[in-house]
This record gives structure tokens, sequence and C-alpha cells, in this order.
């Protein structure tokens, strides 16, 4: 077996028991791919934020390593944001 599949294969497990455990619960999947993309994304935006960089430069510099638009990074990223708990980031997002 590839490394492609033995990582499909864990995410696939994982997903799997989580399901399980929140039988009730909408859980999204995401392939390892989406997986890293996400993670990276996630850590430049908090490296960003701590840094003090202004949020639409950080949005520039993810859409310049993915290889994304800054609109694209937008919608799929600043949602990580958005939650109600994180009051300081969403200050900033506003």
């Amino acid at each position: 077996m590839d490394g492609y599949n033995q990582l499909e294969d864990k995410l696939k497990y994982y997903y799997d028991k989580l399901q399980n455990k929140y039988p009730n619960a909408e859980i999204n999947t995401l392939t390892h791919h989406e997986f890293g993309r996400h993670s990276h994304a996630s850590y430049l935006l908090n490296e960003g934020l701590k840094k003090g960089l202004f949020i639409e430069e950080i949005y520039a510099i993810i859409a310049q390593r993915l290889g994304d638009s800054i609109e694209v990074v937008k919608r799929t990223y600043a949602h990580l944001y958005e939650v109600e708990s994180n009051d300081k980031a969403k200050n900033i997002l506003n």
C-alpha cells in the first residue's frame, strides 16, 4: 500500500470513529490534501495574528502560498475566526 492510500485510510478510520461517537453530528470529511491545506492556512492565520499583522496581509500571504485568490482564502478559511467565543479575532475581522 502506498503512502497516499495509507493517509486516506487513516483519515477515514478517524472520521468513522468520530461519526460513531457522535452519530447525530454532521462531520465534514476532508482528504489528506484538503486537511493539509486547512492546517497550513490555519497555522499561517494564527501566526500572523500573533505577530500583529493586518488580516488582509495574512490573507494575501496565504493566497500566495496556496495558489488561491484572496477571496477564495477568505471564503474558505476566514470562518475559522468567526467563532463567537473568539472575541479578539472576531474584532479583528470586523
